[in-house]
């Protein structure tokens, strides 16, 4: 907790895990998560809050996370949107001459006359 609130929150989620490990503790989940929202890391957050509320389906602050939840998913929506349309900008964004270019191909001279088979003299 210290590390928490110190701000130094790569220390936090480090110790929660390890105490997490030593005790299976689910209330640790909820502190992780709660770590990853400050980071403002909301997949991770997403992914602790889900963990901790599969694990104590009855909770008592089951209605607070579920809300947490709700608004780091719609922040990791909006994360992925921007990802997306800044791909499509890019695309369409790209020079016309990224394609690969023939190189021109030279005149066909045209074939030479005919020539009877017989000559007349």
């Amino acid at each position: 907790m210290t590390h928490y609130e110190l701000g130094a929150f790569d220390d936090a989620i480090v110790e929660f895990k390890r105490a997490y490990e030593l005790t299976s503790a689910p209330g640790l989940l909820f502190n992780i998560a709660q770590v990853y929202r400050m980071k403002k890391d909301a997949e991770q957050a997403v992914f602790f809050y889900k963990t901790y509320l599969r694990l104590m389906p009855d909770a008592p602050n089951r209605g607070d996370v579920e809300a947490l939840i709700v608004e780091n998913q719609a922040i990791v929506d909006a994360n992925k949107a921007k990802q997306r349309a800044d791909a499509e900008a890019a695309a369409t964004a790209a020079p016309a001459t990224a394609a690969p270019v023939a190189a021109p191909t030279p005149p066909v001279a045209p074939p030479p006359p005919k020539r009877p088979w017989r000559v007349e003299l």
